[in-house]
């Protein structure tokens, strides 16, 4: 059999940190995205985490620090393999790009591919380190006699048997999607993951090999003890109104949880709790114009309101269940810059202020959203710098 892989492109998101492709000892274990192309049969039949006996690891170098593509794999064939830079510092760590691998040889053969999201197979695995993302756009050809690949197919899709909790979620097609663990966004860091494998596969019809095409949105915790009380100071977290975020996954679009406005509205994860309450931004001056309201549920999650204007997700206008002036679950910001440039408001709860949290977070809320290039810059900046959470000492 021979065995090539190519990388079309790495798109990384302003979330996304690219890391070296380092072998640390003791790393890349504990959840592993794994995406294989192999002759001999679906994910969760090969390793101990299913029925089969293969156990960590499954892929070489561990993930660490960036996706392995494996052509030695213990899995047989070819292997994407993704499982975060390390498991100290509780860091939110997340991969997205764009990738190709194949698999052929002289000889007709069935093949088998999977997607999966993998916390149970040892011999590391426990509850902690939650994980979630998407493989989207899986494009699968088959190998031609004369060389080349056919038209794409459409898989038969089977759903993980060692999905706990029912966080697989498959959108079959000529380019399928698989949501793995969507029960695990905006999940707390310990103890808040069952075990399990989650994901689909499906077997291919006999060929003389086959390509797959497929993007990538992966997110993964690293160790981080919330239940001994440790935490890193001052976590960072900054959101704007087209739901692009540094420190925290996207937002998305959904229905208002807490009945501010009748349709959908722009809402971001959060790694706590928080307290609930709003923050009200105002344009000039406490008292004034108010632009925007940020409201914290205490369940995990943030919504993004702002006055109706531009085009943006946050732009559906205030809720109409507000906290009354003087209320303590109401908190006022003036924002910072001017017409036509950058906008922003920054805010640090303390202790019982809506979004308050031991993580003792520190918010920023871009208001007028730059161009893509100015909000990476502030993330790269000390007061903005989003993508590393470290554990206080």
């Amino acid at each position: 059999m021979k065995t090539t892989w190519t990388l079309l492109a790495v798109v990384a998101g302003l979330c996304a940190a690219m890391y070296a492709n380092t072998a640390l000892a003791g790393t890349g274990y504990w959840d592993s995205f794994i995406v294989n192309l192999t002759p001999n049969g679906m994910y969760w039949t090969l390793v101990n985490g299913g029925t089969g006996a293969l156990g960590d690891p499954l892929v070489a170098p561990d993930p660490a620090g960036g996706f392995v593509i494996d052509a030695a794999t213990p899995l047989g064939g070819v292997a994407f393999g993704f499982g975060g830079l390390d498991w100290g510092t509780g860091t939110l760590e997340t991969n997205a790009g764009a990738y190709s691998i194949n698999h052929f040889g002289a000889s007709q053969s069935p093949y088998f591919v999977s997607v999966t999201l993998d916390s149970k197979t040892t011999v590391h695995a426990d509850t902690n380190y939650p994980s979630w993302g998407t493989v989207n756009n899986i494009v699968v050809r088959p190998r031609l006699a004369g060389g080349g690949w056919g038209n794409p197919i459409a898989p038969t899709w089977v759903v993980s048997p060692f999905d706990p909790n029912h966080g697989t979620q498959v959108a079959p097609g000529l380019a399928s999607n698989v949501t793995l663990d969507s029960k695990a966004i905006g999940a707390l860091e310990v103890g808040q993951q069952p075990m399990g494998i989650w994901g689909a596969s499906a077997q291919l019809p006999t060929a003389l090999g086959y390509k797959v095409d497929f993007e990538t949105n992966l997110y993964t915790w690293d160790s981080y003890d919330l239940a001994g009380g440790q935490g890193p100071a001052g976590i960072k977290i900054t959101v704007d109104e087209a739901g692009n975020a540094n420190g925290i996954p996207p937002g998305y679009l959904s229905k208002d949880p807490t009945g501010g406005l009748p349709g959908k509205v722009l809402i971001y994860s959060l790694p706590f709790l928080g307290v609930a309450g709003d923050v009200v931004i105002f344009e000039d001056s406490l008292g004034g114009e108010k632009s925007d309201l940020i409201r914290f549920t205490g369940l995990g999650y943030m919504i993004f309101y702002s006055d109706i204007g531009d085009p943006d997700l946050a732009d559906t206008g205030l809720p109409t269940n507000q906290w009354p002036v003087g209320n303590p679950k109401a908190v006022n910001v003036v924002e910072i810059g001017s017409e036509g440039g950058l906008n922003y408001a920054k805010y640090m709860p303390t202790s019982g202020q809506p979004g308050w949290d031991a993580d003792m977070p520190d918010y920023t809320f871009i208001s007028d959203v730059p161009e893509p290039a100015t909000l990476l810059l502030l993330g790269a900046g000390g007061a903005l710098a989003l993508l590393r959470r470290r554990r206080a000492a």
